[in-house]
């Protein structure tokens, strides 16, 4: 019965830290960027190579 109760505690650890995670990364997407991102960006280094 230990190792089931542990393995929910993991399981609510991992669910608690997740999901603010989670909600500022959608903020970000849906509010700051409006949903859009420049791919090329993504690829490319500050400095150039």
């Amino acid at each position: 019965m230990e190792n089931q109760d542990s393995i929910y505690l993991f399981l609510d650890v991992i669910g608690g830290m997740l999901g603010p995670v989670i909600g500022v990364m959608m903020a970000h997407y849906f509010i700051v960027m409006r949903g859009q991102i420049n791919l090329d960006e993504l690829y490319t280094a500050p400095g150039g190579l």
